[in-house]
């Protein structure tokens, strides 16, 4: 089972929130001695912000999905590379291709 900002908070003996917040903003206004207890527990259980949880939360993924054709089409590998642009990167958002499955083709005989 992975860790919660609730374990770290209890490790570090405080308020849950207060986890959250330091998270959210590293320039939060806590005590010296209660942001360290804080970073120790995060450390210690080495938390890792869930993706999943933060989504739902926040009603959006900021994941880029493209499903497309053949790649090698050039109308499909433009709007591929576009995806993974270091502009999107950079904005926080991460992407996921898939090729679409064509049905094979008959031939006549």
């Amino acid at each position: 089972m992975s860790v919660t900002l609730k374990d770290v908070a209890k490790v570090a003996g405080v308020n849950f929130t207060l986890v959250s917040k330091l998270i959210n903003n590293p320039d939060v206004r806590i005590r010296p001695e209660t942001r360290e207890r804080i970073l120790k527990a995060i450390r210690d259980l080495n938390y890792h912000p869930s993706r999943s949880a933060r989504a739902l939360r926040l009603g959006r993924s900021d994941l880029l999905g493209l499903v497309s054709g053949d790649l090698t089409n050039a109308y499909f590998a433009h709007y591929a590379d576009a995806a993974k642009r270091p502009k999107a990167t950079a904005a926080g958002w991460s992407s996921a291709s898939a090729r679409a499955a064509t049905p094979a083709r008959r031939t006549a005989t």
